[in-house]
């Protein structure tokens, strides 16, 4: 049959890419030999599907397209367990390089610095109506955050010098 010979040449071409992948040390030869054995076993299922019926019936199973679908998805199930437990690693690593890399720039800045400018933002009673007629419909918080942003950027330059919390400064 002709999707025979199709899934045979697939099977030959994974079997070649993994070794080129070993020789390239991508992958280790443990892996590649693993990898060539489910190419193997799928090129003979392929080439002689009667093994899968004979093995279906050994474990129960109705036809040996079943036993392969069954397997199919408990292989997936693992590698994406796998994936996911690798996944999770590196962003625990990830995270925590980036958080040994911010300390070890913020050590510096904070020795040579004294005092840290700080915005300060004056708080101020909200007006009895609206800033602008077309605000009459906003909603409170709206109005709010309206004169918030607009008492924010009235006192844009003003800063007051103030001295950082040793503590705070230390992982």
């Amino acid at each position: 049959m002709i999707i025979q010979k199709i899934f045979l040449i697939v099977m030959l071409l994974a079997l070649w890419v993994t070794w080129r992948r070993a020789r390239q040390q991508v992958i280790c030869w443990r892996e590649a030999a693993s990898w060539s054995v489910v190419w193997i076993l799928a090129a003979v299922v392929v080439m002689i599907p009667n093994v899968t019926s004979n093995l279906a019936a050994r474990v129960g199973v109705g036809r040996g397209v079943d036993l392969v679908v069954y397997a199919s998805v408990a292989v997936l199930f693992m590698l994406v367990f796998k994936l996911f437990i690798q996944h999770e690693k590196i962003e625990r690593k990830l995270t925590e390089a980036v958080r040994h890399e911010a300390l070890r720039n913020l050590e510096p800045q904070a020795a040579s610095e004294k005092s840290v400018s700080i915005p300060v933002a004056v708080a101020k009673p909200l007006p009895e109506k609206p800033l602008r007629p077309e605000d009459a419909e906003m909603s409170f918080t709206q109005q709010t955050l309206q004169a918030f942003m607009l008492d924010a950027s009235l006192h844009q330059s003003e800063f007051m010098e103030v001295e950082p919390d040793p503590k705070d400064l230390k992982p």
